[in-house]
């Protein structure tokens, strides 16, 4: 979604206030961008993909052929503890029922080492829906005997692909429709690739048939010189889906690529119109919608953007619309007898698909995002690949009264530990100049109590009448006391 920001602008040019009008795109992914916008509870379970609308513009009348591998090794899971192979294959074949339009036909075949069966006779044929329902009648006993489908454990060599599409080509000659594209879909763990392949190339080519080859395994297959050469002589592919069977659609996006591709050409630069009930909004009435595909650089659909024209701006114009429009599109008729499929439209991708990879200075989002500073540019890897700019936030540790404390150690410990030095400066200096004068002082007391000591005792008057001058550096008092000592 966030991807597609940058369409905003452009919805809103086209959407004007005046005439109210609804503007979409439909990506390829099955996410969607409608302006003006809607109620998230109202967005949410719109699976673009099934509707007329992008059906409209991605398709060509076709038959398909889905061809599913039900051989030992199609019991197992990747190592991650994902689904069954073929649960898998099956998921992928109920979604793609779902997309047919209108009067393609469809058959499956289920095929091991031994045999190819096909699912009903003849082929079925996609009914009308007006409002893109949800219920498809017509694919009923297709959709039981699809749900039945278990893998084989009494043979354990190889599938027989050979004989599944002989049992395909079968089919084709039961389609009424000539000119219709004829399409065979494989899904397979890709096991019955590795050894000794017979393709019938030459009943392929006759057919005008292209071929889609789908590995749902994790692991990477040793395809033969000779398949692989075989193969694009036909203009087939083998393609590896597993990094995408969760998305079904989207895992195969090169068979709708291919079909889109087809439409678009027919159409050249005209749009496509369909006339339903309004399916993602709260107005119940008719609506004109008209919808073009979008494709990338290399050929690749991105999907399917659109207007929608509700019925009661169009006034009493809409049946003379119509027959505008029909005469537009008078002349252009699909014949798929005149498509030449070579190398050209071969694609071989024997691994799953890699992730975009980071440089050293970037990392990916945790999930999976798009840098929202990186919109400007049109390269995927440059959106989710995050650089500097766009890095998130380092989380913060919780409050911590110990670190707390700890912090606070280690900034006034080094400023105590300086102040204790020079506090030891200090006390050391002035105690050294202290002991000093006090041992100076000490000396001298000494001696003048020696030097009187030495001294001959005055006479008995001069003591009373306190005649005798005092020694120096005493008092009267003091020498009073010592004599009533010396007595």
């Amino acid at each position: 979604m966030c991807a597609q920001r940058k369409l905003d602008e452009v919805f809103k040019n086209v959407s004007t206030p005046e005439d109210f009008t609804r503007v979409f795109f439909g990506s390829a992914t099955g996410t969607w961008r409608v302006y003006p916008g809607l109620d998230e509870a109202d967005c949410g379970g719109y699976e673009t993909r099934f509707r007329n609308w992008y059906i409209a513009s991605t398709s060509v009348p076709k038959a398909v052929m889905v061809l599913i591998d039900v051989g030992a090794s199609m019991i197992n899971k990747d190592k991650f503890g994902g689904d069954v192979f073929l649960e898998t294959a099956k998921s992928a074949t109920r979604e793609l029922l779902r997309t047919l339009a209108p009067s393609d036909s469809v058959n499956i075949i289920a095929f091991n080492s031994i045999n190819a069966t096909q699912f009903l006779f003849p082929p079925v044929t996609a009914q009308e829906r007006p409002n893109s329902s949800q219920n498809y009648p017509e694919y009923t006993e297709l959709q039981a005997k699809l749900d039945e489908l278990k893998p084989d454990q009494t043979h354990f060599e190889a599938s027989n692909i050979t004989a599944a599409i002989d049992k395909a080509l079968e089919n084709f000659d039961y389609i009424k429709r000539p000119d219709a594209l004829k399409v065979i879909v494989v899904l397979t763990d890709g096991r019955f690739a590795e050894g000794s392949v017979i393709l019938p190339t030459a009943s392929l080519a006759a057919a005008k048939t292209k071929l889609f080859v789908y590995d749902v395994s994790p692991t990477a297959k040793n395809l033969t010189a000779s398949f692989t050469t075989k193969l694009c002589k036909i203009g087939g592919s083998f393609i590896n889906i597993y990094r995408d069977v969760k998305n079904p659609l989207y895992a195969m996006e090169s068979f709708y690529s291919f079909t889109a591709t087809l439409h678009h050409r027919l159409m050249n630069t005209l749009a496509d119109f369909t006339y339903k009930l309004d399916e993602f909004s709260r107005f119940n009435e008719t609506v004109l919608m008209a919808s073009k595909p979008a494709f990338r650089a290399d050929g690749s659909l991105i999907g399917v953007a659109g207007i929608s024209i509700y019925r009661h701006m169009l006034k009493d114009n809409l049946d003379e619309i119509r027959t505008i429009v029909n005469q537009q599109q008078a002349g252009r008729k699909f014949d798929a007898r005149t498509m030449v499929l070579g190398p050209a439209n071969c694609t071989i991708q024997l691994e799953p698909k890699s992730v975009y990879v980071c440089g050293s200075n970037t990392i990916l989002p945790p999930n999976r995002g798009f840098c929202k500073h990186m919109d400007g540019t049109s390269n995927i890897q440059d959106r989710s690949c995050l650089h500097q700019t766009c890095r998130p936030p380092q989380p913060q540790p919780p409050p911590d009264t110990d670190n707390k404390l700890i912090s606070i150690f280690k900034i006034v410990g080094p400023i105590a530990a300086a102040l204790l030095v020079i506090a030891g400066v200090c006390i050391a200096h002035f105690g050294s100049t202290f002991y000093k004068r006090w041992r100076q002082e000490m000396e001298a007391i000494d001696q003048n109590n020696l030097e009187l000591i030495n001294r001959p005792p005055p006479s008995e008057g001069s003591i009373v009448n306190n005649e005798q001058p005092n020694p120096e550096g005493s008092s009267n008092g003091a020498s009073h006391n010592l004599n009533d000592e010396l007595k």
